[in-house]
């Protein structure tokens, strides 16, 4: 369990101030009066509306990343995740305070990034951008850059835009999640990027719409955004007047100590408008919600697990197309996740394109290995994405593990429940850098225990705001060269045999001895704790085996191998008939052809494409057959095949080059199977004698 820590928004009192409302009974019944998201209204009930006129506009905080980094390194991994969500608490409350002031509210947290917006009609948008200019630099005056604990300075960016917005709502009737998207949130994504420290930038649009003669401006060379040097003060009355003009003002409430808020909801409160919000709030908030925990305990370290997906949708995808494709992303990554109790944390479509953050390892719902749960997702999802999505041009994915801070990040009345630290940060710049595959750290590399064959490392290349991220690897899962050509990872030590495993060996020479002088088939399986060593003795018996003349045939599983059928049937036949990873599809169908022929039928070739990863068309008898009847086909070519490639026992004296195969179970490799139990020995060898048995993972080999 993560331990509990500062968890409060800004720097007064409590996390997200509940008002007038009082939190008794069931949390759910408060949910509205509680939450201190601010969604358009009615979202709950409408797949995409647009919304009238807005002004909006997006800022940054520049050198969060390095922030995250030294803070880090200055005090360690748990109080310097601690220390960097309370850092940024502090100076966003601070900003977000003069933007509820000024009549703003909070539309998407973006990490690093907050999108706000102002409602107003067409008539009233130059006199609201005016106030939003007034607004923004005020913040740049008074909170334009923050000097931090670590000498890392953290300064603002701000893009400034107006015009119409759509709201998309993409999931199922539990988990929804929305999406804004027009040219105005483009416009001020771009007018944002261009802006440098303590800048405030406003694009053309927000231009012509403004009241020029107010403001001094200058042409940004090339770039079509203006640089907002100066403009006339706006007096008291005159905010007021402007402000006065927003239709919910009247159902503004006061702030203490700042001017008026606008109300997180604009519907009567209830039963029935709870249960459409709460479709909106991630499944951990929710969680701590049932059991009215209070507020200041949401907020701890954990470690966990982060996976930022990026979707790039094609430049001529229309609005339909891009909802399309937001709510199959969202369809598909939930039914992915779910099984492994992985959460979509976090959608935004105004930052790095549309991103989704999941997260695994959260409160009620921590798992082992979730490292490679997360992993097999990740490359699961990239896989569906990439196959079914329409208009989908690119993808990536950046897998990081570690303690991040998990809890309420914003101002007191306007909070997120996200996860904060420099894994985030680093998980969020391997999607972006390593576009199309699956990217993780060396901490998620490690932490999976799987074998080295199932990653690729990849090249360093210069990340924003990280020194040293470490080694970065591709997870490629199991490919053709892991079917065909995989052995074990582990290499024999050059310092000589192996020692404390006599009794092991021992055991292994007789089962080799019987094998060879009296025909008896053996299957020897060895169960271990981890790190036990079950890896080196295998590598030892390897070697044993093929000093005495044997081929040897070695594998290692893994969880992925238990989602496909045959898996470890495959890699042992695939290598008696001779196939290999360099070969083609159509080279490995000439060669099954060629060693099966007279063994099964011409029909049944086309059952083994998911086996051997073939493309034999399907026969019309294959067609003609219900699942149940195409599944006992499949078992019966499957034992055909093993009778072919199996060599009969007659033959066993007289033939000394047969295959002596080896399984190696990886670590924690099969779902279901836990090391020994406490106060088992740590190591122990069992003799299963198993006549005339298909060769399959072994029950007892799991750790």
């Amino acid at each position: 369990m993560g331990r509990s820590c500062r968890g409060r928004p800004g720097r007064r009192g409590g996390v997200a101030q509940r008002g007038d409302s009082s939190f008794v009974g069931p949390a759910r019944r408060h949910l509205c009066s509680d939450c201190k998201w601010s969604p358009p209204e009615n979202l709950g009930s409408c797949h995409h509306r647009y919304c009238r006129r807005e002004e909006s506009w997006n800022f940054v905080f520049t050198g969060f990343t390095s922030l995250s980094e030294k803070c880090v390194q200055q005090s360690g991994t748990d109080r310097g995740a601690d220390e960097l969500a309370q850092t940024l608490n502090d100076y966003m409350s601070d900003v977000l305070e003069v933007v509820l002031d000024f009549g703003g509210d909070i539309l998407k947290f973006g990490g690093d990034a907050v999108l706000v917006l102002w409602r107003a009609s067409e008539a009233q948008l130059p006199q609201t951008i005016s106030l939003v200019l007034q607004c923004c630099q005020q913040i740049q005056k008074k909170h334009g850059s923050r000097d931090t604990h670590v000498g890392q300075k953290l300064h603002l960016k701000i893009g400034i835009s107006a015009g119409q917005m759509t709201v998309l709502a993409a999931g199922d009737r539990y988990h929804q999640q929305y999406f804004i998207c027009s040219q105005a949130l483009e416009e001020v994504m771009n007018a944002q990027n261009l802006a440098v420290k303590s800048e405030v930038i406003v694009s053309p649009t927000c231009w012509k719409l403004c009241e020029q003669e107010k403001i001094q401006t200058r042409l940004l060379g090339g770039k079509r955004v203006l640089k907002v040097q100066r403009m006339e003060h706006m007096s008291g009355s005159e905010r007021q007047d402007a402000a006065g003009q927003f239709e919910q003002h009247v159902k503004m409430q006061r702030l203490e100590r700042i001017g008026h808020l606008r109300p997180a909801f604009l519907v009567s409160n209830g039963p029935k408008v709870a249960a459409e919000m709460q479709k909106y709030i991630p499944a951990a908030p929710l969680r701590k919600l049932d059991v009215d925990m209070p507020l200041h305990l949401w907020s701890e370290l954990r470690p966990v697990t982060s996976l930022f997906i990026q979707l790039q949708f094609s430049a001529e995808a229309g609005l339909l197309d891009l909802q399309r494709g937001l709510r199959d992303a969202n369809r598909m990554i939930s039914t992915i996740i779910s099984p492994h109790k992985g959460e979509i944390n976090k959608s935004l479509l105004f930052d790095k394109g549309c991103t989704f953050l999941c997260v695994f390892g959260m409160s009620g719902a921590k798992l082992h290995d979730e490292s490679t749960r997360a992993l097999d997702s990740a490359l699961q999802i990239f896989s569906t994405c990439s196959r079914s999505l329409r208009k989908l041009e690119a993808m990536s994915i950046g897998v990081t593990s570690g303690t991040m801070f998990y809890g309420l990040c914003g101002h007191p009345e306007r909070a997120e429940h996200t996860v904060i630290g420099h894994k985030v940060n680093l998980g969020a710049r391997l999607m972006v850098h390593y576009p199309r595959l699956v990217s993780c750290d060396e901490d998620t590399y490690k932490a999976s225990r799987l074998p080295s064959y199932l990653f690729k490392e990849l090249p360093k290349t210069k990340l924003k705001g990280v020194t040293d991220p470490g080694a970065i690897y591709q997870y490629v899962g199991i490919t053709d060269k892991c079917i065909f050509d995989m052995g074990l990872t582990k290499k024999r030590s050059d310092y000589g045999p192996l020692l404390g495993r006599e009794v092991e060996i021992d055991l292994f020479e007789r089962s080799l001895k019987a094998y060879e002088t009296l025909g008896q088939p053996r299957i020897l399986a060895y169960a271990g704790i981890l790190g036990s060593g079950k890896s080196h003795l295998l590598t030892e018996l390897a070697f044993l085996g093929q000093a005495t003349g044997h081929r040897v045939v070695t594998m290692e599983l893994t969880k992925a191998n238990m989602r496909q059928p045959f898996s470890a049937v495959c890699m042992l036949v695939a290598r008696a008939l001779g196939l290999q990873a360099g070969e083609t599809c159509k080279d490995r169908q000439r060669t099954l052809q060629a060693k099966l022929q007279g063994a099964i039928e011409e029909s049944s070739y086309c059952l083994l494409n998911n086996i051997f990863l073939v493309e034999f068309a399907i026969s019309d008898e294959v067609c003609k057959m219900h699942d149940l009847q195409r599944k006992r086909e499949l078992q019966k070519t499957c034992r055909k095949v093993l009778q072919k490639v199996s060599v009969p026992p007659s033959t066993w004296v007289r033939e000394r080059k047969q295959p002596c195969p080896l399984q190696a179970p990886h670590q924690n490799s099969l779902s279901g199977q836990q090391d020994d139990v406490p106060g088992s020995p740590p190591f122990r060898a069992q003799e299963p004698l198993l006549p005339e048995a298909p060769l399959t993972p072994s029950p007892y080999a799991s750790s």
